[in-house]
């Protein structure tokens, strides 16, 4: 018997409570379960910062390789300029000396390579095509006065005036040669600048690496963690409703089978003074109560039942008696009526012996009456019959 606060509990209310235990254990199962699950997510959306974080790193390294590629290509591209324009200045240099068409040739051709790599170079950096640009324009200049130079050389001009235009080609070249150096410069300072911002965002990649790489091993952990919980409380919710089921159970199938019992035996002994003892406030208490109430109707009702057959046999042992003197008073009767029967057949015999008699003489008396009357005269005769 389950009692709270002297309170008891009807198996409805048992089943009620038992159903709010086992409710509360799942619930507080699940509430320690959904803490490790809710650290678990927020170690898995820190990770997914991280590995936000990662990808930025990597995507600003790819970025900052590709500006490193380009800022290569660009230091390539000044180089292999300045390259063409020590071969152009070289051949140009040569025809005016030699007047010859193949130095001319030479000089052309390497003035289209160093102006294709020119343009090269403002593509892929507008701050230093600017000074591309300075370089094409001084070229410009250098070809009219190394041009002007040899058309003195061809055409036997003074030696002075020769000279004279080479000079002023030189101050051009000069500027073109501090413009190249320029270029160069602000090429090579702008790829050490793009290689330390990628070995720069490639430490921080590798930083951002080994806190996904920590990050994951945490969540990993935790999961473990979580799981073997996980087992333990399923465990500990698994054994503790087993253990208020059964309780709970035990609440409710005791009585019933003290119950029972109390009835097996009644009904193997047909001992109807037996009396089930269960006296609680419930729904077995009140069928223990209706079954000795039922006990104590039948057991009134038999003891009825055996009065009556006692007064039955008694009042049949009277009838017995009753019907033994009037089977002797039947007989008696019976030989009394046989007796009259017989008086009366007799009686009969006389009495029809007697209306005979009283016939004939009834007839011998009206022949008499015809003889004494008178006849006619000569009539006289007797008549018998």
């Amino acid at each position: 018997m389950i009692k709270l606060n002297g309170f008891s509990l009807t198996i409805f209310q048992r089943v009620l409570l038992m159903s709010l235990v086992l409710a509360g254990i799942l619930l507080v199962a699940m509430l320690v379960q959904t803490q490790g699950v809710a650290h678990m997510v927020r170690l898995i959306n820190s990770q997914s910062m991280l590995t936000q974080q990662q990808d930025d790193a990597i995507r600003t390294q790819s970025q900052l390789l590709d500006e490193q590629d380009r800022l290569l290509a660009l230091q390539k591209s000044a180089q292999e300029a300045f390259n063409l324009y020590f071969q152009y200045q070289f051949w140009r240099y040569n025809s005016v000396v030699t007047e010859d068409d193949m130095a001319v040739n030479n000089a052309d051709e390497a003035e289209q390579a160093l102006r294709k790599k020119l343009a090269e170079i403002y593509e892929l950096d507008e701050e230093l095509g600017e000074a591309a640009d300075v370089v094409a324009n001084y070229l410009d200049d250098f070809n009219d006065k190394i041009n002007t130079a040899l058309d003195y050389a061809r055409s036997g001009e003074s030696r002075n005036r020769i000279i004279s235009k080479v000079g002023q080609a030189q101050s051009d070249g000069m500027a073109m040669n501090a413009m190249f150096d320029t270029i160069l410069s602000e090429a090579a300072n702008a790829v050490s600048e793009a290689v330390e911002s990628v070995k720069k965002e490639g430490a921080q990649v590798v930083q951002a690496a080994a806190k996904v790489q920590k990050a994951s091993a945490d969540a990993a952990a935790r999961g473990a963690q979580i799981e073997a919980s996980a087992m333990v409380i399923v465990s500990i919710a698994v054994f503790s409703s087993i253990l208020v089921g059964i309780l709970f159970s035990r609440s409710i199938t005791l009585p019933i089978q003290r119950l029972h019992r109390v009835i097996g035996e009644i009904e193997q002994k047909s001992d109807l003074t037996r009396r089930v003892n269960y006296h609680k406030a419930n729904e077995i208490g009140a069928i223990a109560q209706a079954f000795n109430a039922m006990l104590d109707k039948f057991q009134g009702i038999i003891r009825t039942v055996a009065d009556d057959s006692s007064r039955l046999a008694e009042s049949s042992r009277q009838s017995a008696s009753i019907s033994d003197q009037n089977s002797q008073s039947a007989r008696q009767l019976q030989e009394e009526t046989d007796m009259v029967a017989t008086a009366v057949t007799q009686m009969s015999a006389t009495v029809k012996g007697i209306v005979v008699r009283l016939a004939g003489l009834l007839f011998a008396g009206k022949q008499t009456e015809k003889l004494l009357e008178p006849s006619p005269p000569g009539l006289w005769f007797f008549r018998t019959d």
